[in-house]
């Protein structure tokens, strides 16, 4: 579905706001399980550069 997203825009944002919901679970979940920032930091950094692509697109 990504690989479509890439060509058709409307299928794009779409998926990449399924994402952004996907890693927001993520980052509350690390938080709930009190995780530390080291731990956190590969889902933070994957929701910051979705809400960035979804920002430019």
């Amino acid at each position: 579905m990504v690989l479509i997203g890439l060509f058709w825009r409307p299928l794009g944002l779409l998926t990449a706001a399924g994402m952004l919901l996907l890693l927001l679970g993520a980052v509350l979940a690390h938080r709930r399980a009190r995780d530390s920032v080291r731990e956190s930091l590969p889902a933070v950094v994957a929701l910051a550069v979705t809400a960035a692509y979804l920002v430019v697109a």
